[in-house]
């Protein structure tokens, strides 16, 4: 049995860790989800690595008190009428040793998770989670210590961890809660931050706080507190994030470079940083460290995951905005949803159009599917929000909503659903490259700054066989596309996966009462179809004569240069398959037009219709029969 089995089987959640780092390089694996914590997960370690995810270990949330400075962590605790001496020799502390001298740290239970916190001067970090009740994780034995080349060690009997004495649980409470009892400590650089230089000095504390050492959710946690009892008036917790972030890519006793933007970091250089060799601000990965993720996060499998754009897109009534909020209470309910598989999250719906009729659609499907939204993580955002013009202030105002779904519903991950780009960009230039381009760097920014999964609910074009409306950086930078109309849904795009499904859909009317006038209040919910059928029912209507022309010469070119494909999750195995340019070129040799324009163009649209109907399927450079 592996260490990590022992681990789980104890009830600790574990987080993989390469080797040769202290830290882990998954993007995500702060959530529950992406942490190991069964037998399954844990046979699947081999090598590297390891963590222990503090806010998911059960029965209880373990901490970690990670003393860095011996001398100044005594005293400090001291003067709070705590002997650091006596908790390191207690019987039944339990510490994990690093082997580095002047540093220890005492591992117990809390009843409850706590936000990481590390006051000024006291030489100590009190570690669990972030601000928001993601797990930060502490490097376990057997691990390898990447500086001394030894292997971390346990000191006492870590399968009975114990609780947290009483008097220091009361003092990390104090530290949460009341942050402004900590100004007495420091008065020459605890005084207010008058505005005009509250990025600038929370810039200086955070690369201050990683050189270090201290990890990203530790400087977040430690900046907010800074921002809420110090900054006249505060900064948005969303801008306070982002300064953590930037600092955060930074590795831990690096000095900071100034990064671009309208604020500056001014960090002044570590001690001695001058003679000390400069690490880079960034990580190489070897092929021999190569590893496929058997347990990637999603939200729906094969459609929407943590941390991508996503776009639902197709003319006005064809039904995009019902399909998109049936599958957002699909998600916030953990129901499967049309044969894909889901893990429940939180949904934050920005409704940019008639939030009132949202409303009464949501309430419509939850009581047709004896949902109880009493529980339901699921809210709507509406208001005066503006993503190109106030980025900041919408990013706080989904960081908000996400802070209540996680407290309501007890879910660690949160999606966004955007309903429409245009009416949530009043005034935005769609065909514009700069517009849309900046649309999306804003998507980007909830993305990767608040870890989430990014929909975009939009209009088509006037033709809808020419795609979503608007400049192509948004379908470039879409993860996955579902086009919704005629009263089907079909995938467009699908960053690891194969296109060519279709799933057909009605609306169905429930009445939900009476107005003030006796009228009936209604609106509907979702039913789908059988998948089968869709697909026979468009591949039997009229083809266009050049699609039909484009058919045969993929039938030729498949029996001149096909091959089976082998089965992936992006490619049907079994079917026989050739390459595009051997299609393009043996449907050139069938049409009369010989002007090179027209032929690429009679050659889209014929592949573009063929998709459409679902009888080819096409991934990357292959192409195939359904």
């Amino acid at each position: 049995m592996t260490p990590a089995c022992d681990y789980v089987r104890a009830g600790m959640a574990l987080v993989p860790i390469p080797s040769g780092r202290k830290g882990p390089t998954t993007r995500g694996w702060q959530t529950r989800e992406r942490c190991i914590t069964d037998d399954a997960g844990a046979s699947r370690v081999n090598g590297g690595n390891l963590g222990i995810a503090h806010a998911y270990c059960m029965p209880s949330p373990t901490c970690a008190i990670d003393i860095d400075d011996y001398d100044a962590a005594d005293a400090w605790l001291r003067s709070h009428d705590i002997d650091m001496t006596a908790l390191l020799a207690a019987d039944d502390a339990v510490q994990i040793r690093s082997g580095r001298p002047g540093r220890a740290k005492l591992i117990y239970r809390l009843p409850h998770v706590m936000p990481t916190v590390q006051p000024p001067g006291s030489g100590l970090e009190l570690r669990c989670a972030s601000r928001n009740g993601m797990t930060v994780q502490d490097v376990m034995p057997p691990s390898i210590h990447p500086d001394t080349g030894r292997p971390y060690e346990w000191v006492g009997d870590w399968r009975a961890i114990p609780d947290i004495p009483p008097a220091l649980l009361a003092l990390w409470e104090a530290l949460v809660t009341a942050p402004q009892q900590r100004r007495g400590e420091h008065p020459d650089t605890d005084g207010p931050i008058p505005e005009g230089g509250r990025n600038a000095t929370l810039a200086s504390m955070a690369g201050s706080m990683r050189r270090r050492g201290m990890t990203e959710p530790s400087i977040e946690a430690a900046l907010l507190a800074e921002n809420a009892a110090r900054c006249d008036p505060p900064l948005s917790d969303a801008e306070v994030r982002m300064i953590a972030r930037s600092v955060g890519r930074y590795p831990a006793g690096a000095e900071p470079a100034q990064p671009a933007g309208d604020w500056t970091l001014d960090v002044p250089p570590a001690e001695g940083a001058r003679d000390a060799p400069r690490r880079k601000p960034y990580t190489i990965l070897l092929a021999r460290d190569f590893r496929v993720a058997r347990d990637a996060a999603y939200t729906i499998k094969g459609l929407w995951h943590p941390g991508t754009l996503a776009v639902t897109w197709g003319p006005s009534g064809g039904g995009k905005s019902y399909v998109t909020a049936d599958m957002a209470l699909h998600v916030v309910s953990g129901r499967e949803w049309c044969g894909h598989r889901v893990r429940r999250s939180g949904v934050v719906y920005l409704c940019a159009e008639a939030p009132a009729s949202m409303e009464r659609r949501f309430v419509a499907m939850c009581d047709h599917s004896g949902l109880d939204r009493s529980g339901l993580p699921l809210a709507i955002l509406a208001g005066s929000l503006h993503m190109l013009h106030a980025p900041d202030g919408v990013i706080a105002a989904i960081t908000d909503a996400a802070v209540q779904l996680r407290a309501v519903g007890g879910v660690s991950d949160v999606m966004l659903i955007i309903d429409t780009l245009a009416r949530s960009a009043p005034g935005m230039d769609e065909n514009g490259p700069e517009d849309m381009g900046a649309f999306v760097g804003v998507c980007d920014r909830i993305r990767l700054e608040l870890g989430m999964a990014c929909v975009v609910v939009h209009h088509a074009g006037k033709d809808v066989t020419r795609g979503a409306r608007g400049h192509g950086a948004l379908k470039a930078a879409a993860d996955c596309e579902l086009l919704i109309a005629e009263r089907q849904i079909s995938a467009e795009k699908l960053r690891d996966g194969a296109t060519g499904s279709a799933i057909p859909f009605s609306l169905h009317p429930i009445e939900l009462g009476t107005d003030s006038d006796g009228d009936a209040i209604t609106a509907c919910h979702v039913e789908y179809g059988d998948c089968e059928q869709a697909r026979q029912a468009k591949a039997n209507t009229r083809i266009p004569p050049t699609s039909t022309i484009a058919f045969e010469a993929l039938r030729e070119a498949l029996h001149a240069h096909g091959e089976l494909l082998p089965a992936t999750s992006a490619l049907p195995g079994g079917k026989s398959a050739c390459d595009a340019e051997q299609w393009r070129r043996q449907f050139y040799g069938r049409i009369a037009d010989r002007d090179s324009d027209a032929q690429r163009q009679a050659f889209r649209r014929a592949k573009d219709d063929l998709m459409a109907r679902q009888i080819i399927g096409a991934w990357e450079s292959r192409v195939w029969i359904w």
